[in-house]
């Protein structure tokens, strides 16, 4: 073991270095088509985040959501609705009269796809419906859609609470698109971990 001190260091003077010629940006090359040549079909990556709550997971869906739909689509939660209507059908089984055996106060509108008038995520009418509406698709319906919306291929990041997944989503049997052949699909599952105390 060797101990140096300060007073062990010969201090070096600094060089002047020379002056450099201002610096220019390189212009971006311009994007890559993802499309297909011939007849091969069209790739799409199906990306599956699984968290608890509270685990930066809606940051995360709304930075895939802003790369834009040219080549990307964001979906919220594909599975909620139905795991709120298992749970209800649960509680029946149970003899309890109360539907709602999660409590959430848009139980009603989740169920029906229809928003009333004091829905506060949106102000206008129309939008308010139309997400309204699109909890009623399941998630195979929800990524039909996503995949005719992206006639390049690209990525589809689905948001999903870890606690659906096990009555809710097949890994054995997963998603191969509303035309098998016409599509490639890669799924990919992340699991997104917190500290516990920070999600607290």
């Amino acid at each position: 073991l060797a101990i140096i001190s300060d007073s062990d260091i010969e201090t070096v003077p600094t060089k002047q270095l020379p002056l450099k010629t201002p610096w220019t940006p390189i212009p971006h090359p311009p994007p890559v088509s993802r499309k297909m040549a011939g007849n091969e079909p069209k790739s799409i990556t199906v990306i599956h985040c699984w968290s608890a709550p509270r685990s930066r997971s809606t940051a995360l869906l709304y930075s895939f959501e802003a790369r834009g739909q040219d080549d990307c689509v964001a979906i919220d939660e594909p599975l909620y609705r139905a795991w709120l209507m298992l749970k209800a059908g649960k509680n029946k089984q149970n003899n309890n009269n109360n539907n709602a055996v999660v409590a959430r106060p848009y139980f009603t509108q989740m169920m029906e796809g229809a928003a009333d008038d004091t829905d506060p995520e949106t102000a206008s009418p129309e939008e308010s419906s139309s997400r309204w509406k699109r909890e009623l698709l399941s998630l195979e319906e929800r990524l039909d859609a996503a995949v005719a919306s992206l006639p390049d291929g690209g990525i589809v990041f689905c948001k999903h609470m870890a606690k659906q997944a096990p009555d809710l989503y097949n890994f054995d049997d997963e998603y191969a698109g509303a035309t098998r052949g016409a599509v490639a699909i890669t799924h990919r599952h992340l699991l997104l971990i917190r500290d516990p105390v920070a999600v607290l």
